[in-house]
């Protein structure tokens, strides 16, 4: 999975791969990976003004994750 440094506070890097899985790693440290995400929804999440606040109202609680780290 390649990962990308992203401007966030609350983000501090994620990674899509052909599976559909995002791996978001915040900036507390705690890094998570989400399942079955649409590639369509990581663009929207990379290209919005507030990646943390588009995580929080469009992926966090919306699809399966798990902590990894």
């Amino acid at each position: 999975m390649r990962k990308m440094t992203v401007q966030s506070s609350a983000i501090s890097s994620v990674g899509f791969n052909t599976d559909n899985t995002l791996e978001v790693r915040f900036s507390s440290g705690g890094t998570y990976r989400y399942f079955n995400v649409p590639q369509t929804t990581v663009e929207q999440m990379l290209s919005s003004d507030s990646i943390g606040n588009f995580f929080s109202n469009n992926i966090s609680g919306q699809f399966r994750s798990r902590r990894v780290k």
